[in-house]
C-alpha cells in the first residue's frame, strides 16, 4: 500500500474508531481492554488466514504479518488457550422468536399478522414457538425477556400477544452488545469482502444515502419518515427470507441478511 493511500486509510480509520472509543469509554472499557482484544484479533486472523498447506501460521509468520514481537504473539496465543474469549452464538433468539411469530403460518395469518397464542396447548402455542427456535432456552425465560422489553404482553384471558416484530434490548449495555454484534460486525464483514474481491460482479450490496444540507428544523419529520420506511422495508426483507427458508430445505445452510440504520453526522465530514 503506497503512502498516500495508507494516510487516507489511517484518517478514515481514526474517524471510524472515534465513535467506538466514545461508547467504550462510556461503559468503562479502557484502551488496555481494547488493545487486548485487538491483539487477539490480529493474531487470530494471521494464524487462520496466512498459514500454508492447510495449517495455521506459526509464531514467526504471525509476528511478521502483525508486527508484534514473537514473545507477544506467543503470550497472546497462550492467553487465548488459557482464558479464551466467550464464543457466543451469533444469534438473537428473541428476534428469531418474533420473526417466526410473524412469518410462520402456524403462528400468524397469511397476511403476516401474529395470532394470539396459548401458553402450551398444541403445535401453535407460545411454548412451541420458542421450541422451534431453540431447545436450550426455556419458554418461561423467553417469555420473561420479551415481556420485560414490551415486545410481548399477556391478555386478560391468558393469551400471549406480540406487540412488536423487532426485538429492542431494554438496557444501554444490551443495546451496545446488539449494535456491535448485529451492526458493526456485519458491516465490517461486508467491507472486508468487497475490499478483497477483484471481480466487481461479485461485490455484496453496500450503499449509503445522505444529504448534508438538510435544515435542522426538518429533522423531526425526516426522522419519523425514515423510521417508518426502514421499518416497512425490513419487514419486506424478513418476509422474503422467510419465504425462501420455507421453500428450500437443505442441510447446507448459511446466514444471509441486510443491515439497516440511520445516522446523523457533521456536514463538514462530507465535504472535501
Amino acid at each position: 500500500m503506497n503512502n498516500p493511500i495508507r494516510g487516507t486509510v489511517y484518517s478514515v480509520l481514526l474517524a471510524t474508531l472515534r465513535p467506538i472509543a466514545s461508547i467504550l469509554l462510556k461503559f468503562g472499557i479502557t484502551y488496555h481492554d481494547f488493545e487486548r482484544v485487538c491483539k487477539a484479533a490480529f493474531v487470530g486472523v494471521a494464524m487462520d488466514e496466512y498459514g500454508s498447506r492447510g495449517r495455521s501460521a506459526n509464531v514467526s509468520r504471525i509476528s511478521l504479518m502483525t508486527g508484534l514481537p514473537r514473545k507477544v504473539v506467543s503470550l497472546v496465543q497462550a492467553q487465548l488457550l488459557e482464558a479464551p474469549f466467550s464464543n457466543n452464538e451469533v444469534r438473537s433468539l428473541p428476534s428469531e422468536v418474533l420473526t417466526l411469530w410473524h412469518t410462520d403460518f402456524r403462528f400468524c395469518s397469511t397476511s403476516g399478522k401474529p395470532r394470539s397464542l396459548t401458553w402450551d396447548s398444541g403445535n401453535d402455542s407460545f411454548c412451541e414457538l420458542v421450541r422451534q427456535c431453540s431447545r436450550s432456552v426455556s419458554p418461561s425465560t423467553m417469555r420473561a425477556e420479551l415481556v420485560r422489553v414490551g415486545a410481548v404482553s399477556e391478555s386478560e384471558n391468558g393469551l400471549f400477544v406480540a406487540n412488536r416484530r423487532s426485538f429492542i434490548p431494554g438496557t444501554t449495555e444490551e443495546r451496545l452488545i446488539q449494535g456491535l454484534q448485529y451492526g458493526i460486525r456485519q458491516l465490517g464483514m461486508t467491507v472486508a469482502y468487497n475490499a478483497s474481491t477483484d471481480d466487481g460482479r461479485q461485490l455484496r450490496f453496500q450503499r449509503i444515502v445522505w444529504n448534508y444540507c438538510l435544515p435542522k428544523a426538518q429533522r423531526g419529520a425526516i426522522d419519523r419518515l425514515l423510521a417508518e420506511r426502514l421499518k416497512e422495508f425490513s419487514h419486506e426483507i424478513d418476509d422474503l427470507l422467510s419465504e425462501a427458508d420455507r421453500e428450500t430445505q437443505s442441510e447446507a445452510n448459511e446466514v444471509i441478511g441486510v443491515g439497516l440504520y440511520q445516522f446523523v453526522d457533521d456536514p463538514a465530514n462530507f465535504r472535501s
